[in-house]
């Protein structure tokens, strides 16, 4: 479950830092070309998409670009293919590292957060395998953790989980009460409610409502 949180946190920085470089400023401080070259160097290219950031055989951290350290001692590597122990803590220093500067380069440009959402999560699903619970779980642990650094305004990176709450009463996992009664909100739907949402959807789409469609 920590692997899975710890995996979950690295994909959550290298979106941040995608969304991050993707926009472009004339002056360029070092943070961003050492993100920029980082990302360049594994990838490819500066932003990653979702489904890229775990293609690697690995990670190769240049000293001059990304230094992210373990009990004081800074990784050369870090294999994808070939998953050994402390994996965990190795890919966890190397999200904290990223999300380090990409808050130095917000910070800079004077921008506010970053907003990542993961939906559709349990599209097709009746109920969880221990697999996809340990993986689903994973993610919740690795968003909290952002949720979790300091006040709102301090939170540079900002993950949404949407769950349908069947599934996320079946889950079983530390901290659940404290979630549950903390930053997750429910949302009940009943006609009315449902009405408002296709309402304010058709209204921004083509500024008609519901009643103008369908009698």
């Amino acid at each position: 479950m920590e692997e899975y949180a710890a995996s979950w946190s690295y994909l959550i920085a290298a979106q941040a830092a995608s969304a991050c470089l993707e926009a472009e400023f004339n002056n360029e401080i070092q943070p961003e070309k050492q993100l920029r070259a980082f990302f360049t160097r594994n990838y490819g290219a500066p932003s990653v998409d979702v489904d890229k950031v775990f293609a690697p055989e690995k990670l190769v951290f240049e000293k001059a670009v990304l230094r992210p350290k373990l009990a004081g001692q800074e990784l050369g590597e870090l294999e994808f293919r070939k998953v050994s122990p402390g994996f965990g803590q190795q890919i966890d220093a190397v999200a904290t590292e990223v999300i380090r500067m990409v808050g130095e380069i917000m910070r800079y440009r004077g921008q506010n957060h970053i907003e990542l959402h993961f939906d559709e999560l349990d599209v097709g699903l009746e109920k969880f395998d221990r697999n996809r619970e340990l993986l689903i779980v994973g993610l919740i642990l690795a968003v909290q953790s952002f949720r979790g650094l300091g006040q709102k305004k301090e939170q540079i990176v900002r993950p949404f989980i949407y769950l349908r709450q069947d599934l996320w009463d079946s889950l079983s996992f530390y901290d659940k009460n404290k979630i549950s009664s903390g930053p997750a909100l429910v949302l009940n739907w009943d006609g009315q409610s449902l009405l408002e949402m296709v309402n304010a959807r058709l209204k921004t789409i083509a500024g008609v409502n519901w009643s103008d469609l369908i009698d």
